[in-house]
């Protein structure tokens, strides 16, 4: 784990829904040591905002506990490995661990129970009830999440970053013919092109 995180505002968000993008909160999945993004409960809630997943009412209010639950990096962590699990099963059509499955299916069901359907003029919605803000709150709203991106994406828009270098960021490919093979062009794809050019260069001398 990095010891000198870096700044919030330097974390790119390209998976396209909020779920992903918490899985992605390592900085390269293949690489030791790892560098997680969220290396402590303050930076849990910092990125929970900037991600969105916390409103600026919401941030204030969890920003008012004294004391941070002694499992909630575990749970935090619990929960993005799940999720990384299934999301790569799903792009590459195998089933999914029974465990990370459960796993899953626990954030869902505490979000349903945070949750209820009321009319808002008149559409039908699911909002939040006003006892649900709380430091779990962003770890329901990403499964609930989760679980609309499993049952309404194709599976083969959900893809794993092509690069050999150890990325192993998630996104949706929204491209019209289904082309995106990098997390980022600048950040994988051009270096990932260049070190294939540079191969096929030393193979041909």
């Amino acid at each position: 784990m990095s010891l000198h995180p870096r700044q919030l505002s330097e974390i790119s968000r390209i998976g396209g829904r909020p779920s992903l993008d918490f899985v992605n909160t390592i900085h390269e999945r293949h690489v030791q040591p790892l560098e997680d993004y969220l290396c402590g409960d303050q930076r849990y809630v910092e990125w929970a905002m900037t991600a969105g997943l916390l409103d600026r009412s919401e941030a204030l209010r969890v920003g008012e506990l004294k004391v941070f639950p002694a499992n909630l990096m575990s749970e935090v962590r619990h929960l993005r490995h799940g999720l990384y699990e299934i999301f790569k099963a799903r792009a590459l059509g195998y089933a999914a661990d029974t465990a990370a499955i459960d796993v899953l299916d626990r954030w869902v069901q505490r979000g349903w129970r945070a949750s209820q359907v009321v009319n808002v003029g008149s559409q039908i919605q699911l909002v939040w009830r006003a006892d649900a803000v709380d430091i779990w709150l962003p770890l329901k709203r990403i499964a609930l999440d989760a679980l609309e991106v499993v049952r309404s994406i194709p599976r083969e828009r959900i893809k794993e970053c092509a690069s050999t270098s150890g990325c192993g960021w998630l996104f949706l490919d929204d491209t019209k013919n289904n082309s995106r093979r990098w997390c980022s062009m600048d950040t994988c794809g051009t270096p990932e092109k260049m070190r294939r050019y540079r191969g096929s260069s030393k193979a041909g001398s």
